[in-house]
């Protein structure tokens, strides 16, 4: 009678030691493989997954941050214009619209967002000035708004 002894080889496959015949090697076998390969591949789903996520997320910051920056070049304009000529003001800027290069617009998918300026002057001595910025973004429909008073 020979003697053997059943023990884990080297990746994991069983191995039989002492005299006799290997009934498996120490390699990997296909399944496993397959099982590796398929593991594999799922997390790397999920990494692209993230990065697509971030690229998204870095496109809309920079939509948000265009809009941003027109809304208040805007309400520049107006308050420069409102330091040398207040009376003026809401004639001049009161419910008018101008564009924003970079964004799409909501209405014609041109690559200009639409800016509106809103001027409640219910009060004679301050206004109420909105500059609203509208575009179709990353995101869909998008809207950025800022809103300040003007005193004489």
């Amino acid at each position: 009678m020979e003697y053997t002894e059943w023990g884990l080889g080297l990746f994991g496959g069983w191995v039989m030691r002492g005299r006799g015949r290997r009934t498996h090697s120490g390699g990997i076998s296909m399944i496993e493989l397959m099982f590796a390969l398929a593991i594999l591949a799922i997390a790397l789903l999920g990494i692209v997954g993230v990065l697509l996520q971030a690229i998204g997320t870095k496109d809309a910051d920079r939509e948000q941050q265009i809009a941003k920056t027109a809304a208040t070049r805007q309400l520049e304009v107006i308050r420069t214009a409102a330091q040398t000529n207040y009376d003026t003001v809401v004639t001049t800027y009161a419910n008018t619209s101008f564009d924003v290069a970079g964004l799409s617009n909501l209405s014609n998918q041109s690559k200009l967002g639409l800016g509106t300026v809103v001027i409640d002057s219910s009060n004679s001595d301050l206004l109420d000035l909105t500059v609203a910025i509208a575009w179709t973004g990353i995101r869909g429909d998008s809207r950025y708004e800022i809103r300040t008073l003007l005193t004489r």
